[in-house]
């Protein structure tokens, strides 16, 4: 694999872990930080510009793994999905579904953008907490891509959510008196799950993103599972991770005013980084 740092708030770059492997040559590092109040929760063009010449040219040679900072970078994998050139399944661990439909390239609605891409086949989301599903509709939630198996989201724990319009069963839910009935994951038997999930891919290339918010109630042991259970029945051609432990404060009156509406993440998540990194890596290293 190659292991590359974009840089976009410090705090990978701050981590033990990444300063030996950098030391030992063991990974790139893309300095962006100058951009990241630019992109943060939501893109501006001219940053986003600069950052794809950063990248540079896309080695095809090894998968690439990238961590790229806190949760607020989130939508940049839509950027780093745009790179691959193969039809693509994506598998996305996240603490909240990241569906909204409008406005698209925003930390919490990079997923229709993905689904955009003429590369993207599917996408799957696992771990969404109690509360993110609530009131899809009124959020400008990409249902229709549900519907029509382009999509798919599992909650770890979550209620019936009320709809107003009739949608047919999918593997992630049943309806019934329009409230959707969710799959959830904290009752499966995981690992006959994730060899249906698996079987169900239409592509044989996978890309995992990981928003590390996802283990405040998914067990870390699930992804490094999931991963290491997808490996020898699927190629997988580049991994991301952000959600680390620090927030950028953004330019920009949108970007601002997203920021507003996010949490300060805790003290406890900025301390643990390095030691879930370090599994995260060991388990990627193994399965790649």
């Amino acid at each position: 694999m190659r292991l590359t740092v974009l840089d976009t708030d410090g705090s990978v770059m701050g981590q033990p872990l990444f300063a030996e492997r950098l030391r030992a040559g063991a990974a790139r590092v893309i300095d962006a930080r100058d951009l990241g109040p630019r992109l943060a929760y939501s893109a501006d063009h001219a940053a986003a510009f600069e950052l794809s010449l950063r990248l540079g040219d896309f080695d095809t040679s090894a998968p690439e793994v990238i961590f790229f900072g806190g949760t607020t970078f989130h939508h940049l994998t839509a950027n780093l999905l745009a790179r691959h050139a193969e039809p693509l399944s994506v598998i996305h661990f996240d603490g909240a579904p990241d569906w909204t439909s409008w406005p698209r390239d925003t930390y919490c609605s990079w997923v229709p953008s993905a689904l955009a891409l003429p590369n993207v086949a599917h996408v799957i989301t696992l771990g969404c907490a109690p509360g993110s599903l609530n009131n899809p509709e009124l959020r400008l939630a990409d249902l229709d891509a549900i519907d029509r198996e382009r999509l798919e989201v599992f909650p770890w724990r979550h209620a019936a959510t009320r709809v107003f319009r009739h949608h047919r069963d999918t593997p992630c839910w049943t309806y019934n008196s329009r409230h959707l009935h969710w799959r959830e994951l904290a009752d499966v038997d995981w690992l006959a799950f994730l060899d249906e999930l698996i079987e169900r891919l239409p592509t044989e290339a996978v890309y995992l993103t990981l928003d590390k918010t996802v283990l405040a109630h998914m067990p870390l042991n699930d992804v490094l599972t999931a991963i290491e259970r997808l490996a020898p029945r699927r190629r997988i051609v580049g991994i991301d991770v952000c959600g680390e432990g620090v927030r950028t404060e953004p330019t920009g009156l949108i970007r601002r005013a997203l920021g507003a509406a996010t949490n300060e993440p805790s003290t406890a998540a900025r301390r643990e980084d390095n030691t879930v990194n370090a599994r995260l890596l060991e388990a990627i290293a193994a399965a790649l």
